[in-house]
């Protein structure tokens, strides 16, 4: 098993990132009663996501989990580590608060991210959301919904 906080994820690889995340998202939205909201996206993901190999990612990343030591060298604590897409630790870090634009800018300095990630933000922190939901429910299950409404297929 694989954890991230206090909720059990399940670690088992898949063939391709589409057919990942699709599991985990459709295994923590059946947790939490968001399956209605959040099928339509995961039947989406490869039309959503240009995934490649995986990147090796830390898997909890929030501002409780950076440590500022005595030369301001930041530390990273508490991971949940798995190879994913690239976008999905900055995504995460953002959710619960900005990301300096230093931060950003090395980190794409290092890592370019492919054209639109700023549109998929808030898809990557869908997962995060639902984690969330799982653990707490209360607002972060409005949250969700509301990410998973912006990214379900449009109604004609």
């Amino acid at each position: 098993a694989s954890w991230i906080g206090g909720c059990r994820v399940d670690p088992a690889p898949a063939p391709g990132g589409a057919r990942f995340y699709r599991g985990r998202l459709l295994d923590l939205a059946g947790r939490c009663g968001l399956q209605a909201e959040v099928a339509p996206v995961a039947d989406r993901l490869d039309e959503l996501v240009a995934f490649a190999d995986p990147a090796p990612l830390h898997g909890d990343l929030w501002w409780g989990n950076v440590l500022w030591g005595t030369a301001h060298q930041p530390w990273l604590i508490d991971p949940s580590f798995h190879g994913g897409h690239p976008e999905e630790d900055l995504a995460m870090l953002a959710l619960f608060g900005p990301v300096p634009d230093r931060l950003l800018g090395a980190y794409l300095e290092l890592h370019p991210l492919a054209d639109g990630w700023r549109q998929r933000v808030q898809l990557w922190q869908l997962y995060p959301l639902l984690v969330h939901t799982v653990l707490f429910g209360g607002g972060y299950r409005a949250q969700a919904a509301a990410a998973a409404r912006r990214y379900a297929p449009r109604r004609r």
